[in-house]
């Protein structure tokens, strides 16, 4: 009989080709276009062209090599995960109660990987997290998190146009890093998460939330903040004389 973890394996590699097949798809489509874009500068290029027709040739490479990467889904997703069950999934029990949790119980926290990026699914369980996210997916042993915080951070929209989003980010005790970050737009969703990771985190572990106990911060002395401006200070004076120089 196949194993549990063989078979889920299998439905989550035809899930992700699943999802992902329109981008492929124009990925494929870029791709051909780049190709005919170069084989029509060579051809103005043997035909008397100068070097400067060669420049566009190394920007559609670039932009084929990259298509090619982005439509590879198995490097992008099915190889740092097979990684990851190397390295965290050592036994055939883990691996079975690893894909068991995974049909039968596992929540799906749907979450951004930065604002405004698409976003990817944290699959959480009892005792394990599996976190799809491009070059990152990876497992995640609940015993070894340390540390839950959920927190409200500003990001930057256009040109200079600042917002607010909710983070929401799990430690390890072997790790200052994040192993997982995710951001939230609406606060319910980010605080349904947290509550919901909460309760699958180890009795030890921090829960911190920012949302309702701010951290206090300690304020910077004024002199201090006056010398952080420094730099700035220095090149006003220098623009300032340059100008006066030139002037005279």
């Amino acid at each position: 009989l196949e194993k549990m973890f063989d078979t889920w394996l299998k439905q989550e590699q035809a899930a992700i080709q699943s999802r992902f097949e329109k981008v492929r798809v124009l990925c494929i489509l870029v791709t051909v276009f780049l190709v005919m874009s170069i084989l029509t500068q060579v051809i103005f290029f043997l035909d008397g062209g100068g070097v400067k027709d060669l420049i566009p040739i190394i920007f559609y490479v670039i932009g084929i090599v990259f298509a090619l990467s982005v439509s590879n889904y198995k490097k992008r997703f099915i190889k740092p995960f097979l990684a990851s069950v190397r390295q965290e999934l050592t036994t055939e029990e883990m691996q079975e109660a690893f894909a068991w949790q995974m049909k039968e119980e596992a929540k799906c926290i749907i979450y951004q990987p930065l604002p405004g990026i698409k976003e990817c699914d944290l699959m959480a369980a009892a005792d394990y997290c599996y976190m799809r996210q491009p070059r990152k997916c990876r497992i995640i042993q609940n015993c070894q998190l340390r540390r839950l915080v959920l927190s409200k951070e500003e990001y930057m929209v256009g040109r200079g146009h600042m917002r607010w989003c909710h983070g929401l980010a799990l430690y390890a005790s072997d790790n200052e890093n994040p192993v997982w970050k995710g951001y939230f737009m609406r606060q319910e969703e980010a605080e349904q998460a947290f509550r919901f990771l909460q309760n699958i985190l180890p009795p030890e572990a921090v829960v911190q939330d920012e949302l309702s106990n701010p951290p206090k911060g300690s304020e910077k002395p004024l002199w201090k903040e006056l010398l952080d401006l420094w730099p700035a200070v220095v090149l006003i004076a220098l623009m300032y004389g340059l100008y006066r120089w030139l002037g005279g």
